[in-house]
């Protein structure tokens, strides 16, 4: 017998447990191996390349002979935070795609 819950809607409320489709699996089994990829691949020259770029603005705005202020550590650490996260974010989205896309090959060839 089914539960009624006291509602306006007239059908009868039932719980049903929701089952995530196989291709969202898919995309978050890809985007954990596109992160994987990048720890082993591309964090040292994000940090390297980021650090770089932050030193760079720092120079434009203190000028070239860049004493030990808290400014130039500022820019060199958001230049490392942006060029990692925005690695790490780019790894995880192209992950996800193909494990997206690998999730739908496979439920179209298992329906057939």
């Amino acid at each position: 017998m089914l539960e009624v819950k006291p509602s306006s809607s007239p059908l009868p409320y039932v719980t049903r447990r929701r089952r995530t489709p196989r291709h969202a699996s898919f995309s978050i089994a890809g985007a954990f191996i596109g992160l994987t990829v990048f720890l082993a691949s591309a964090l040292l020259p994000s940090l390297l390349h980021g650090g770089v770029a932050g030193l760079e603005v720092a120079k434009l705005v203190f000028g070239a002979p860049h004493a030990h202020v808290f400014g130039v550590h500022a820019f060199i650490v958001a230049g490392i935070t942006t060029a990692v996260s925005a690695l790490a974010t780019l790894f995880a989205l192209v992950g996800a795609v193909a494990g997206a896309s690998v999730g739908a090959l496979t439920s179209s060839l298992r329906e057939r």
